[in-house]
């Protein structure tokens, strides 16, 4: 069985989505496991991840990395603005 997921992050502006796309890029690049994949788009300010599992355990994990990466960033981005 394959499961699959999207999900899109709206930023402030395009800078910042850039910023996130690009620390994103070697996850992508290189998966931890072989039973998961992600594949990125960036248009305008909105980032859209694509999750790819070959099973819904396999998914819920990748998204869990994915969305932890994206609270940590979110947070860096909240005390460099303050």
């Amino acid at each position: 069985m394959k499961a699959l997921a999207k999900i899109q992050l709206k930023f402030k502006d395009y800078k910042a989505a850039k910023a996130f796309f690009l620390a994103l890029k070697p996850e992508i690049l290189k998966p931890p496991s072989k039973r998961s994949k992600a594949s990125l788009t960036l248009k305008k300010n909105i980032l859209t991840i694509n999750f790819q599992a070959k099973d819904s355990t396999a998914l819920r994990a990748v998204i869990n990395s994915y969305l932890r990466y994206a609270a940590a960033w979110m947070n860096i981005i909240e005390t460099l603005e303050s």
